[in-house]
């Protein structure tokens, strides 16, 4: 597991290193990242994929580290995704949540419904949510 110390150093560091742009057109395009000022701009995903990176580069285990797509609204499907890691004594929590800057948040204190997630240590194996 990690510390939480490790993870709001991460997260802050994404908040800092990058600028939210949704992506053009209204159509999902993951890994479109451009630069501006010598920060990132992307929307969640690329925001997400920053968090895992810095955990990673943190020293976090791969198998702590996951990535979910999330409803922020109450709409079908999903429209959110978030970088989510397993914290020590917290549990799972939020780590550089475009939708968050006063994160990382334990999931319970995000408002979000989780539908789909995929665990760093298992890439391309999507598995529904069970609350």
């Amino acid at each position: 597991m990690t510390d939480v110390a490790i993870v709001q150093r991460v997260h802050r560091s994404v908040w800092d290193g990058a600028i939210y742009a949704p992506d053009p057109d209204g159509r999902d395009v993951w890994g479109a990242v451009t630069w501006q000022d010598g920060k990132a701009v992307g929307d969640c995903e690329e925001w997400a994929d920053r968090a895992m990176d810095g955990l990673l580069s943190a020293g976090v285990d791969r198998e702590d580290i996951g990535f979910v797509l999330c409803h922020t609204q109450g709409s079908d499907g999903y429209d959110h995704a978030v970088c989510l890691v397993m914290v020590d004594e917290l549990g799972l929590m939020t780590c550089g949540d475009a939708y968050q800057e006063d994160g990382p948040r334990q999931i319970n204190n995000t408002g979000y419904r989780f539908d789909r997630f995929m665990r760093l240590d298992q890439p391309g194996v999507w598995r529904l949510w069970n609350d």
